[in-house]
């Protein structure tokens, strides 16, 4: 009887130390679920090195996406086009700037959205652009 009450503490312990490592995966993660979201676009027309697929997108600080995809502008190969993908409600305005930001003492990049004034209409979609376009200050 012993040794079958060793054997089921044992595997308690096995099945605890699991879902300890599972959820702390999860958190260390962060953002599982991104909920619905908004896409826009920014050309940058300098060197994007250190920015990545999945980097963190903040507004004031305060996160409200990531960047979904980088790549060359087929139009224009001086310029890098990123697609952000934000979360629904975020107040994109026609003044809403984005600007590169270092992400601690790793080197990888994030973008930063700063303006955005109550008095400024809502970004939209310009003529000729899938996405609307959030303009670039280096």
């Amino acid at each position: 009887m012993e040794t079958q009450s060793n054997y089921t503490l044992i595997g308690l312990f096995v099945v605890a130390l699991a879902s300890t490592l599972v959820i702390l995966s999860l958190w260390l993660v962060g953002d599982t679920g991104r909920g619905d979201t908004e896409t826009y676009l920014v050309y940058i027309e300098e060197s994007v090195s250190g920015l990545e697929a999945n980097s963190r997108v903040r507004m004031q600080g305060v996160p409200v996406g990531h960047v979904h995809s980088i790549a060359l502008d087929p139009r224009d190969p001086k310029r890098v086009r990123v697609r952000l993908e934000l979360a629904t409600g975020t107040p994109v305005r026609t003044d809403t700037e984005a600007t590169l930001r270092n992400e601690g003492l790793t080197g990888l990049l994030r973008l930063e959205l700063t303006g955005g004034s109550p008095g400024a209409e809502p970004l939209s979609r310009r003529e000729g652009e899938d996405f609307p376009v959030i303009s670039y200050r280096p």
